[in-house]
């Protein structure tokens, strides 16, 4: 019988295409948008986007999606809703730098308009390998089980999903056109019950 490594505690990362690969009335409606100079990109100063009656595809989208994530890797009760929305602006040559979602379960991505060939994200999160101790491995070749960061490709009409607690940051737009997404941040209502420690909660 061969031996079978199981990846055991993992980081669920969903990726999936949507089904739709034209977002012009969406894209129209973003190039108009107010936006206001993050770190490395723009971000729309509205933080509740997706609540506009022009982006009702878009959350409806996001929310399916998010609910098959949450069947399939909590399998819960609890309910899971978006509470905020914004859009990223990346033009030609700018990224997004590393960083995490405060305030939030599950943080998503999707994709409106990517037109870099080689547009990437990348996560960031120590190995489990390095937890007890941590050496500096002369690796031959990377894998999800011996890697600190890795990096997926991802393209036009895809949405992601991941645990917001998890590093992760863009590559810079190799493209000559504008780079827009739309990310979301998720929290969770209904009633936590917990019958030997007393830690019922309600939210």
């Amino acid at each position: 019988m061969p031996a079978e490594i199981l990846p055991l505690f993992s980081t669920p990362i969903y990726l999936t295409d949507t089904g739709v690969t034209s977002f012009d009335n969406e894209i129209d409606f973003l190039e108009k948008t107010e936006y206001t100079r993050g770190v490395h990109n723009d971000l729309s100063k509205n933080m509740k986007l997706l609540e506009l009656p022009e982006l009702t595809n878009i959350k409806s989208l996001c929310e399916l999606h998010l609910k098959t994530y949450i069947n399939a890797v909590l399998d819960c009760e609890q309910e899971f809703y978006i509470t905020n929305s914004w859009a990223t602006k990346n033009s030609p040559s700018e990224h997004h730098h590393v960083h995490d979602h405060p305030n939030s379960v599950v943080s998503g991505v999707i994709y409106l308009q990517v037109p870099d060939p080689e547009n990437i994200i990348e996560f960031h999160h120590k190995s489990a390998l390095k937890n007890n101790f941590y050496f500096y491995y002369n690796v031959r070749q990377y894998n999800i089980f011996n890697s600190d960061t890795w990096f997926l490709p991802v393209k036009q009409g895809q949405i992601l999903l991941f645990p917001s607690w998890l590093r992760h940051g863009v590559k810079p737009n190799k493209s000559e056109c504008n780079r827009f997404v739309i990310g979301f941040n998720t929290f969770v209502k209904g009633k936590f019950e917990d019958e030997i420690y007393s830690g019922d909660l309600e939210l």
